[in-house]
């Protein structure tokens, strides 16, 4: 009568291998598309550079009556848009609570490349036209 061979350490090894093979390809992957952000700011801006930041924050708000300044993201990572306070036709300001929140965006150098990030949606958008640095 032929002994029973145990299959137990080469069934436990397969596993172990298999799932020792699945967290590496996990890991590449996620290595593989890892696109670091980092905050950054605007150098050297031209007029085009400051049309494509003014339409794509004009875009983003769903609003082509915004005011940038000409220095807007130079000095930091970080644009504040405030809301329009709404004034009568005399133009004082009509008194009232103000429920909405003023927009940020950041800039971010991703894969050398200047990325505006809406802060209350997360959406990105790429300012081909701008050349920015790591702040």
């Amino acid at each position: 009568m032929a002994a029973k061979q145990n299959h137990k350490p080469v069934t436990a090894m397969k596993i172990t291998t298999g799932i020792l093979l699945s967290l590496m390809i996990l890991f590449a992957c996620k290595n593989s598309d890892t696109r670091e952000a980092v905050p950054a700011r605007i150098i050297e801006p031209t007029i085009e550079s400051r049309a494509d930041l003014h339409l794509t924050v004009a875009n983003a708000l769903h609003n082509s009556a915004i005011t940038l300044a000409d220095d807007a993201l130079t000095r930091s990572s970080v644009l504040i848009i405030e809301r329009k306070l709404q004034r009568d036709a005399d133009n004082n300001r009509i008194m009232g609570r103000d429920f909405g929140t003023p927009e940020q965006f950041h800039l971010v150098l991703i894969n050398d490349q200047c990325v505006l990030i809406q802060k209350s949606t997360g959406n990105q958008f790429v300012l081909s036209k701008t050349h920015c640095v790591a702040e």
